[in-house]
């Protein structure tokens, strides 16, 4: 026969072929499942039934194949295949003894599919070399008894000529057998770049292979491995091995108990999975190796809160090193206390010592220590925190911390925190809670907003230059009486001044107001309105809002040419803020309400004058404001904050140049508008006085600050599109070193 399709003509057939009671089929090719959505199914069952393939055997071309050799069944081949296409599913299972599938030259098991083999009780598999999981699209498994997770059975055996490879796909073998003293000497090897491991589940296994080559990771998590070759990758080890094991360039971990170890060059010895005890015979530790040391903050217990090395015979020592490092994820904050004293190794005799002693931590140092039987760390603080503190907020927090002590969570995080110097300035500047500071920055630049209203209104009113009329809505109640809206809004970025970190800000919200002519040249009225910001500081993990309730009064005067306005207002805010204190080994969340009010006063003088079809007006602005916060508590963990009442002051004063001229469009009237000044801001910035809620020593942070000097720049036009129907559009600009604020906005007045 040339070729053994089981699939007919059609796809999502069902093929089955059963050979058994001594029956024989011989043909080329074998083919389970050729179609995707295929099934092929081929059981070869009982002493003196054979399936003969003078080629190949594909157990899943596309689709799903199984073969089921048992009982004595023997099948053969040119090369065999698990799982050939992208879309197939091979299953085959070779169980009891006299039971064989026999390669001459390859077989894979996954090869652009998921191919899984089975060899129990006795059944025998052969080939010149297997592959596992091909490509990368494959999974293969091989399992050396049952699957992973199933009860245990009888093993069987595979035999090869070159070994076992791993490919680019995602490859397991598995050890779940019944077995003792079950000899595995075939070689191992990751030639692709898939994800490979070994499970060792059950059984006994005495390994005497050359697994140098393999990359992929070996866990034991139950049975007996003895192993008496050469391992390398990583070895998770939570069973019991005995015999001698050679570690070459890979790592050694877990909880279990080894026989003779010998950590050779490159080699890491890691014990636990996490923190825990490795229990050995003896250990040989050579030039060149490592012994890797997790540390948590709980205490000196070896094995509980420090690896422990456990040999009951002798450890030599012919160097090496130690490296220390915190348990990542679980350090509580809780008792890390320098000096301390860690035993990394017990024994029944110590010889020999390391060649060095290296470690992750910033402000500890460990220094290694001997005697007959054991080894131990002693950790240093080599390094106070105002050692490492570098911009001025961090230099303020610094020695509150270091006074803190051990004890306190936040100390004890910093003092075992892993990293660089740079680790621990960002944990510094985390823990500032700098975005209260800021926060008064914003509010101060956004208490312009009543200011420049009233002061538009005012010129609306008076017909003067520069007037945004298409910006506001005005509804005359009488000639001398008017009530006016407005709403405005923006978006700000202030830069780090490599102290405070960069705080972005957006606001909306609407003014509203009435006034009334009192003399001829004189208009007075009140204001009131609300907004609502949003700010944030990413660099510190950091937001917050403020909403903004703000009633004011305001008036001016006009004599010829000159012109005299001014206001006062009062706002009062409720902010809301949230923050994320995290570093390695810490992680807090925080939140704070509290309440702010602004009072502020302000005045300007202005002169008009024509020349031909532009109408200027330069003018001198004055504004003083008082900001006064109250003090607060954060809640949410050990890093919160708690501050205590603070007032702010800054005095703005604008110099600039309005200009207004009117163009004709056609039938349609237009005016354009502009302004350009300068502002100066008197006053650094805002701080906030702060301490930790949890006890210690008050400290000043520093906000992003004023700008001291900018350019204030605003254009725009009003367009009548109809005698009752204006269209406006208006841009504000403010730049100053490392600030910028930005808004726009468009309106259609229409009056009815």
């Amino acid at each position: 026969m040339e070729c053994w399709r089981l699939v007919g003509s059609r796809k999502k057939a069902v093929g089955t072929l059963d050979i058994s009671v001594g029956g024989e089929v011989s043909n080329t090719v074998g083919v389970l499942g050729t179609f995707n959505n295929a099934n092929g199914t081929v059981t070869v069952d009982g002493a003196g039934s054979t399936w003969t393939n003078t080629a190949a055997v594909l157990v899943g071309d596309d689709g799903a194949g199984t073969l089921n050799v048992s009982n004595g069944g023997a099948v053969s081949s040119d090369s065999g295949t698990i799982g050939f296409g992208t879309s197939s599913t091979g299953d085959t299972t070779v169980d009891g003894t006299g039971s064989a599938w026999t390669n001459t030259n390859s077989l894979v098991v996954g090869d652009d599919g998921d191919g899984t083999l089975n060899i129990t009780n006795g059944g025998a598999v052969s080939a010149n070399d297997v592959t596992i999981a091909r490509f990368a699209s494959s999974t293969g498994t091989l399992n050396i008894g049952a699957a992973s997770g199933d009860t245990a059975v009888g093993a069987g055996t595979l035999t090869t000529t070159t070994g076992i490879a791993f490919g680019d796909g995602d490859g397991t073998l598995v050890f779940n057998h019944t077995d003792s003293g079950y000899d595995y000497n075939t070689f191992l090897a990751s030639s692709g770049s898939g994800t490979h491991q070994v499970l060792h589940e059950a059984g006994e296994t005495v390994f005497g292979g050359d697994w140098s080559a393999f990359n992929g990771t070996t866990t034991v998590s139950g049975g007996t491995l003895e192993v008496n070759g050469l391992l390398n990758g990583a070895i998770n080890v939570d069973g019991l091995l005995n015999g001698a094991i050679n570690v070459d360039g890979g790592i050694l971990g877990g909880s279990g108990t080894l026989g003779n170890l010998t950590m050779n060059s490159g080699s890491v010895l890691a014990p636990g999975n996490s923190i825990g005890t490795l229990n050995v015979a003896s250990t040989t530790f050579n030039a060149g190796s490592t012994y890797e040391v997790e540390l948590d903050d709980g205490g000196f217990v070896a094995g509980t809160n420090n690896d422990l090395l456990n040999a009951s015979g002798t450890v030599t020592i012919n160097g090496g090193t130690v490296h220390v490092t915190p348990e990542t994820g679980t350090d509580d904050g809780s008792t890390y206390v320098a000096p301390g004293t860690y035993t990394i190794i017990t024994a029944g005799s110590v010889t020999g010592t390391l060649d060095s002693v290296t470690d992750d931590y910033v402000f500890l140092d460990f220094t290694d220590s001997y005697d007959a039987t054991n080894v131990y760390l002693t950790s240093e603080q080599v390094a106070f925190f105002s050692d490492i503190a570098e911009t001025p907020n961090q230099m303020a927090i610094a020695p509150v911390l270091e006074d803190l002590g051990s004890g306190n969570a936040v100390y004890d995080a910093l003092i075992g925190l892993a990293g660089s110097d740079d680790d621990a300035r960002a944990a510094f500047d985390s823990l500032t809670g700098e975005i209260h500071a800021s926060a008064q920055t914003a509010l101060l630049e956004d208490s312009r907003f009543p200011r420049e209203a009233t002061q538009d209104r005012l010129r609306v009113a008076r017909g003067g230059v520069g007037a945004r009329s298409g910006t506001q809505i005005e509804d005359r109640i009488s000639e001398s009486f008017a009530m006016w809206g407005q709403g405005f809004g923006s978006w700000s970025q202030w830069n780090s001044d490599g102290n405070a970190a960069e705080m972005d800000r957006t606001i909306g919200g609407f003014l509203m107001g009435g006034d009334a002519l009192v003399w001829d040249n004189a208009r007075f009225g009140v204001l009131g309105g609300y907004s609502r910001s949003n700010f944030s500081v990413d660099d510190r993990m950091s937001s917050g809002t403020a909403d903004t309730y703000t009633l004011g009064a305001y008036g001016g005067g006009e004599w010829n040419a000159f012109t005299l306005t001014g206001g006062v207002a009062h706002s009062w805010h409720r902010l809301d803020t949230s923050r994320s204190v995290a570093f390695s080994g810490f992680s807090d969340s925080l939140s704070a309400s509290y309440d702010a009010r602004t009072l502020q006063a302000w005045g300007e003088a202005a002169y008009s004058f024509e020349t031909g079809a532009a109408r200027f007006e330069p003018f001198a602005n004055l504004a003083y404001v008082n900001l006064s916060t109250d003090g607060f508590t954060e809640t949410g963990g050990a890093a919160a904050l708690t501050a205590a009442s603070n007032t702010v002051d800054a005095t703005f004063t604008t110099l600039g140049l309005r200009a207004e001229t009117d163009v004709h469009l056609g039938s349609t009237d237009a005016t354009l508008r502009g302004m350009v000044g300068w502002r100066h801001a008197f006053g650094g910035g805002p701080t906030s006085q702060m301490a930790f809620a949890s006890g210690g020593n008050a400290f000043t942070i520093a906000g992003v600050p004023l700008a001291q000097n900018s350019l204030v720049l605003d254009a725009g036009f009003d367009v009548e599109l109809t005698d009752s129907a204006t269209l406006g559009f208006a841009y504000g600009g403010q730049f100053g070193s490392g600030v910028q604020d930005h808004s726009a906005s468009l309106n259609l007045n229409v009056r009815f």
